[in-house]
């Protein structure tokens, strides 16, 4: 292992693992050795700090496994009272980080160097097997490429790569005569971006180049696209060679002034970065060359702070519906929204570079900004379009939503079919129709109609043709012709062609634009024009096949998304994501959501590839039956969590530069005083163990809090504080007694009267109300359960005292449901007619009604049942997950039962069934008093097991419940039972002569 880079990184790890240790091990020891300090914590600080010399010392693999196997260090004593707390704070967070550093040396030397090497070896054959199967499907994979005269982007790049680079006699890589040719072609060869390089890019450009004119650009603390293959070593490398000189080939020229962001924000900056960016978490070190310097000049703004603010909003356990917050996500929205609308309010100013004078921030000067366009992004739009804020985001989602694309399928459906009330409507009460809902409602009320009750449509041809309607009957007229002209238009005319004419000739293209946001909605209209033009390249022609084409896409959930064309001047809160931001510059920048956890699913595969290490794979032993990681699928785990975490600092760095003027963070924590305390310990014991971070907000507050800043950024903020912003906000109108009753007035004293009529309109059936027409035995079950439970109005029994859930043996409703629906998918997995003959077959009732519990062998059966979960987890029929929720001896003993035996039987014969659906009818009265007779309720259930004997049906189901006796099960279940018999019979129209439960909790088969 030793010729191996891995190893020889991990190795390295491991000392500085060590190094740190001691050095946190000798400050313990420095402050238990202090005055005031806690000299009884001494002894286990020398212990920590004597086995950490000796591993310093014992380089040797086998020699530390040893020593971290056997370490033995005394426990803390017990402090004084005189003694200072704060310094025994102190040593206590000093230990819990050696502690940690035990724990990740022991990670590695977990097992002796003989039998880690023999894994290793025995994990080699499989990662050969899948290099070749790799080779042999790019090869193929290549072979159709060709067959169809395709290429991706990949492609391209080593197709490039082969015209520009050859391999010479001594098998090193040599520019072909293309290669020098651009050489001599190419005057300059200028990279931006630099440091988002890969090594075939890299490769590329320097073979197109020369040795004197290959000139790059790049910022290492901004390489975040490391899913696309960027090496940002590629640029270390060089930032590393190249001298800072101004003579010669290789310089390095350092353009580390910021001429975009006030003092403020970049002081915020560096604060957080010179604490946690280190060359071993980042790649770079935030040194005197990396740190930002001022190049920007903002005059000072009086009366108002551009101070960076770290909000941190903790979670209240439930959620007041005072302001409709559902979530932790809505909270913070509601938060962000109430700042930028005091932003707005209180007339916050930012600087104009172009005009050189200060201005009021608008909404379009502020964007919102998050790692993902996840949940928060829905909230935010949820909450601002609630409290008036205009916003935009880029998402893939919303283009059927949206106002303006909404009212024009709405008008084509119209087109295509007048009878329906909710597009005619929507048409209606749009700018297209003109009326007010007012205007609507009187429509809709049907003063004209005659024979009953219509539809819309129908309402509004008897207003036109009502001489006595006005103003009102004109307007009908108008839409009715309108409708009339361009449905004769639709049998003759192209669907792009009439959008066309439609946006004209009504102006409501014109008018939407006119809009906030006009051009975004413009670009939707415009995008409709291209979505009927490729439904038009179609062999579907019409409006009729167009609207249901429409209709199919927003079934099945086809969003293409709001169109992209919003431009710099719309006056709109931007939400984004920080990779779509990159590049460019905010005056307000709110950076939230940093309280979500940095994903860490990418080292849980079951093979990790790293360009460096190779490839990592689990060693399976198949006499043992276990599976367990490699030391280098560990290592290439760590190097790859540890590349992740230093990305994400990097993106973190992209997110905070992006503010011109004002930065504010948000995010979510359980407990504002826990969390800052938490931090402020281990951000004091240092930084650079990457590893620890686990949320954005992890970086941050162990910057500032590490060093001491934290009461110049960090606000903590209570759903009180929200609320109370929120309720000072809204307007409350203080109304008169007679303002109150003029509500319900109406100039029209015969439009009164109508309304009245109908609005005093009784149900002529309230017996059927709550009548449904399909329900589940389930629910069945459930109603007749609260039904009974009702009859008693107080409570008559003694209570017993109150014992706690675990020492009753009580489970999680939620892992009671899942416990169950894993016994039930073993039972119906299991084969009866396969098993062992170990198992009885014959059937044997008991003096007591049940089913006698016997079977030998239990052993046996236990090892069949964990072969038969063995066996389904291997062919993906049955979840790990699940089967460990599995009794395996209580399924043992059910398959020892009779019971069990009976069901071989049946099964060996084909007369067993397991998980049966069905669905019959009943009539609605024997559902529920008060049902008529005539009426049927569908009832839908599913049998877990029943099986035929030659004198009739025996109907089986398992349950899981955890009971005290069997009576309450019966007590519990026979209406469940009765609606399957009567199913069975139904559906078999053969006699089900036994109904049973066997219950796993009380290992017995009860008759019901």
């Amino acid at each position: 292992m030793e010729r191996t880079k891995w190893w020889r990184d991990k190795l390295a790890e491991n000392e500085r693992l060590i190094e740190r240790g001691l050095t946190i091990a000798k400050e313990a020891e420095q402050l238990c050795r202090a005055a005031g300090g806690p000299a009884a914590y001494l002894p286990a600080v020398e212990g920590q700090k004597a086995l950490l010399d000796a591993l310093k010392e014992n380089d040797a693999f086998d020699r530390r496994y040893d020593l971290l196997q056997k370490m033995e260090i005394p426990a803390f004593g017990r402090a004084k009272k005189t003694d200072d707390k704060e310094l025994c704070d102190r040593v206590k967070a000093c230990r819990e980080s050696v502690k940690k550093i035990f724990e990740r040396l022991s990670d590695c030397y977990y097992d002796t160097s003989e039998h880690i090497l023999a894994t290793q070896r025995g994990a080699k054959t499989a990662a050969g097997e899948l290099i070749r199967l790799t080779k042999d499907f790019i090869e193929r994979f290549g072979l159709h490429k060709r067959e169809r005269n395709v290429v991706d982007f990949s492609d391209m790049e080593h197709f490039a790569l082969e015209i520009l680079l050859q391999k010479s006699e001594d098998g090193t890589l040599v520019p072909t005569r293309a290669a020098k040719e651009y050489q001599d072609y190419f005057a300059c060869v200028m990279v931006d971006e630099y440091q988002d390089s890969n090594y075939v890019q890299e490769y590329i450009l320097k073979t197109v180049a020369r040795e004197d004119n290959y000139f790059m650009v790049g910022d290492v603390k901004q390489s975040i696209y490391r899913f696309r293959l960027a090496r940002p070593e590629i640029f270390m490398k060089k930032y590393a060679l190249f001298q800072e000189s101004q003579a010669g080939r290789n310089v390095r020229i350092d353009l580390n002034r910021n001429f975009r962001s006030r003092r403020e924000v970049l002081e915020s900056v560096n604060d957080v970065f010179e604490r946690i960016m280190t060359s071993q978490s980042a790649g770079v070190s935030y040194d005197e060359q990396a740190r930002l310097y001022v190049g920007a000049e903002y005059p000072a703004v009086e009366g108002q702070t551009q101070n960076t603010e770290l909000v941190l909003i903790e979670k209240p356990k439930e959620y007041d519906d005072a302001i409709d917050i559902g979530d932790a996500k809505e909270l913070e929205a509601y938060y962000i929204a109430g700042r930028i609308q005091d932003m707005i309010k209180q007339s916050f100013q930012i600087y104009d570079q172009k005009s050189r004078t200060a201005k009021t921030v608008s909404y379009g000067d502020i964007v919102i900004l998050l790692r993902a366009m996840d949940d928060h992004e829905e909230a935010l739009r949820k909450v601002f379009e609630k409290q008036g804020i205009p916003v935009y985001s880029a998402t893939k989602t919303g283009y059927f939503s949206t106002l303006e694309v909404r009212t024009i399928i709405s008008f084509l459906q119209t087109l295509d079919n007048p009878r329906q009330d909710i597009p005619l409507y929507g048409v209606m009460t749009s700018y297209i129709g003109g009326f007010t809902e007012e205007e609507a409602a009187k429509v809709k009320s049907g003063r004209n109609k005659k024979d009953g009750a219509g539809c819309l449509y129908d309402e509004v041809c008897s207003f036109r043709e009502d001489a006595a309607a006005g103003q009102l009957g004109e307007k009908t007229a108008a839409l009715m012709d309108m409708i009339a002209k361009y449905r004769r238009k639709a049998k003759y005319t192209g669907i792009r062609e009439l959008l066309e004419e439609i946006y004209e000739k009504t102006g409501y293209l014109d008018y939407i634009t006119a809009l906030p946001g006009g051009k975004q909605r413009r670009a939707n209209l415009m995008m409709l024009l291209e979505r009927a033009s490729d439904f038009e390249a179609t062999s579907y022609h019409g409006l009729f096949h167009f609207v249901r084409y429409i209709s199919q896409l927003k079934a099945q959930e086809v969003d293409y998304g709001e169109a992209g064309m919003l431009d710099e001047h719309a006056d709109v809160v931007r939400i984004m994501t920080i990779h779509k931001s990159k590049g460019l510059e905010f005056p307000v920048c709110f950076l939230c959501g940093l309280g979500k956890k940095i994903n860490r699913k990418d080292v849980s595969r079951p093979v990790l590839l790293e360009t460096e290490y190779g490839i990592g794979l689990d060693h399976i032993d198949p006499a043992l039956r276990v599976r367990r990681p490699t030391i280098l699928k560990k290592s290439i785990a760590d190097k790859i969590m540890a590349d992740a975490i230093s990305e994400e600092m990097r993106i973190l760095y992209v997110a905070m530069t992006r503010a011109k003027e004002k930065l504010i963070m948000t995010g979510g924590v359980n407990d504002f005083d826990k969390t800052v305390e938490k931090w402020g310990k281990s951000g004091a014991a240092g930084c650079d163990n990457i590893l620890q971070y686990t949320t954005y907000l992890d970086f941050l507050l162990a910057a500032y809090l590490g060093s001491g800043k934290g009461e110049a950024y960090i606000l903590g903020i209570k759903i009180e504080d929200v609320i109370a912003h929120e309720k000072k906000d809204s307007f409350i109108a203080a109304l008169s007694k007679e303002a109150v009753e003029d509500i319900g007035r109406l100039a029209d004293p015969v439009w009164e009267q109508i309304l009245e009529e109908r609005f005093s309109v009784t149900y002529p059936y309230p017996e059927l109300a709550g009548l449904y027409t399909k329900t589940t035995v389930s629910e069945l079950k459930k109603a007749a359960y609260e039904d009974t439970e009702a009859y008693q109005m107080f409570d008559t029994q003694i209570r017993e005292a109150y014992v706690p859930q675990f020492m009753r043996g009580e489970e999680e409703p939620s892992l009671g449901s899942r416990r169950g629906t894993a016994v039930h998918r073993i039972m119906e997995l299991i084969e009866y007619g396969t098993l062992k003959n170990i198992l009885k077959e014959e059937a044997a009732v008991s003096e007591t009604g049940g089913y006698s519990k016997g079977g030998s062998g239990q052993k046996e059966i236990v090892d069949l049942v964990r072969q038969i979960m063995e066996k389904n987890i291997a062919s993906g029929r049955l979840t790990k997950e699940a089967a460990e929720l599995i009794n395996v001896r209580k399924c043992a003993h059910f398959l020892a039962s009779d019971l069990a035996g009976r069901m071989i039987k049946a099964d060996r014969e084909g007369r067993l069934y397991k998980e049966k659906s069905f669905f019959i009818g009943i009539p609605a009265k024997e559902i529920k008093e008060g049902f008529p007779q005539e009426e049927t309720v569908l009832v839908q259930g599913v049998i877990d097991v029943y099986f035929e004997e030659e004198d009739g049906l025996v109907l089986l189901d398992y349950k899981t419940d955890r009971v005290a006796e069997a009576e309450e099960l019966r007590s519990r279940y026979h209406i469940q039972m009765d609606l399957y018999a009567r199913a069975l019979e139904q559906i078999t129209q053969k006699h089900v002569k036994e109904k049973l439960i066997y219950s796993f909790s009380l290992e017995t088969t009860l008759r019901v």
